[in-house]
Formats: structure tokens, sequence, C-alpha cells
């Protein structure tokens, strides 16, 4: 019995891992500007719709406009992606694969955005452009995600919540000492 089991547990650990297939998580990278109105209004939208997303996609932003090396990027990317600089070129510029949308406009530009990350979510024709050319420049770039524009509380926020427990725990604990003195 010892022995089916073993040789049972080897083929397990041998088998498994060969038929399941990483995936590649999609990116969709969004160059943006940081007092950008459309910038803004189009995080909004993507965090608001987080639940239309793709687990197999991933959002992921750069703000070029006070940093050197994440606007380097964007010119490179649109360099590698030969976009026509010259017509609406700037931010928001949206890059998935080898596909970009300049500009941003409403909820079809993020229907737009999720069609063609699910296309590349569904065959295997998926390249990621943008970090490709990171790579190539060798550029030390500061990314963010979704996650890290809206799930971090507010830090004015947790000061004042922080400080409210304090005076509460403090108020609790006067009233246990002078409490016992009566």
């Amino acid at each position: 019995m010892k022995k089916i089991l073993t040789i049972l547990l080897v083929l397990t650990i041998i088998l498994i891992p060969s038929s399941v297939n990483a995936k590649e998580k999609v990116t969709v990278y969004l160059f943006r500007g940081s007092t950008c109105e459309h910038c803004e209004a189009a995080l909004q939208y993507m965090n608001k719709h987080r639940d239309e997303i793709n687990s197999d996609v991933e959002i992921v932003t750069y703000e070029v406009w006070d940093n050197k090396n994440n606007s380097k990027l964007q010119d490179a990317v649109a360099n590698k992606l030969e976009v026509d600089k010259s017509k609406n070129y700037g931010v928001p510029f949206i890059v998935i694969g080898e596909k970009y949308i300049k500009g941003y406009a409403d909820g079809s530009t993020f229907k737009e955005i999720m069609e063609i990350a699910n296309n590349y979510v569904d065959n295997s024709e998926y390249k990621d452009v943008v970090d490709e050319v990171r790579k190539e420049l060798n550029l030390e770039v500061t990314k963010t995600t979704l996650d890290d524009l809206f799930s971090k509380p507010n830090k004015i926020v947790t000061i004042v919540v922080y400080s409210i427990f304090g005076l509460a725990v403090l108020g609790f604990a006067s009233l246990i000492i002078f409490g016992r003195k009566h």
C-alpha cells in the first residue's frame, strides 16, 4: 500500500506542474499627468468598474509630468509603436500589448480598453511592449496600480482615526484609574 501511495504522490508531483499553464497577466498601461482631469476621470472610472476587469488583466499607471524617466518611457513606447505625435499625443496615453489609445472619453474608452485586453487574454499573441522598452532602456520608473491609488487610506483620515482611538483609550484608562479611588 505504501508503494502505491508513493508512486501516486510522485506522479502527482511530476504531472500536475507540467499540465498547469502559467498565464502571463495582460497589463494595461496608463501614462498620465498628475493634474490631468481626463487622466483622473479614466482612473476614477476604472476604479468604479473594477468588477468588469478580468482577473488576468492588471492596470498600471505611470505619472509622466513630474517624473522624467516615466516620460522617457512614454516617448520611447510611442516611438516603438510608431505613434503620430503631431496629433493628440500626450496624456492619457493607454497601451495594451502592441495597441494604444490616445485620450479618454468616458465609459466608451474603458470598454475599448477591456475589449483589447480581453482579446489578448484569450489568445497567445500578447507582447508587453512597455516592459520590453523599459528593459531595453534600463529605465528606473515609478509605477502605480489601482490598488496603490485607491486602497491606501488618506493620511489625514488615518491621523484623525488614530487620534480619536488614542483619546478613547486614555479616557477609559482614566475612568478605570479614577474609578477605583471612589
